[in-house]
């Protein structure tokens, strides 16, 4: 497991900074609004408002997914990563606090063939390679 092509600093880094994931929603609409009421916040998560607002979206978790590019740095290689959100709402046309998503990390699966052609990359990865660079990624 001391591949220098399979890092885990590069995927670990990848993971906790969230702001390099785009997010794919395939549905969520006014019909899916959440009830207002008070947050299950995690002392892990970012400062939320108490209240979900009564024009939130809730986020259908079941085919949203969350698609990462990860770089290669020295002798590794490129990677795109896909995700599902454990919950999540949007507030539409709000400027801020406009909604939450909590990402189920366990999800986190590498170089799907879906995350590899969203973030661009040719190819394909073998499930060996795959199962290593999943296991460098979780620790």
């Amino acid at each position: 497991m001391n591949n220098p092509h399979h890092s885990r600093k590069p995927l670990l880094q990848a993971a906790s900074t969230l702001l390099l994931a785009v997010l794919v929603l395939s549905k969520w609409s006014h019909t899916d609004r959440v009830d207002a009421a008070p947050l299950q916040t995690s002392t892990r998560s970012a400062p939320a408002t108490n209240v979900i607002p009564p024009n939130a979206l809730k986020v259908d978790t079941t085919k949203s997914r969350v698609f990462t590019f990860v770089g290669k740095t020295g002798l590794g290689h490129e990677h795109g990563i896909e995700g599902r959100l454990k919950s999540g709402h949007l507030v539409p046309g709000a400027e801020t606090d406009a909604g939450q998503l909590v990402f189920d990390m366990r999800s986190f699966d590498a170089d799907t063939p879906a995350a590899r052609r969203f973030v661009g990359l040719s190819g394909t990865t073998d499930a060996g390679t795959r199962q290593e660079v999943n296991n460098n990624m979780r620790g």
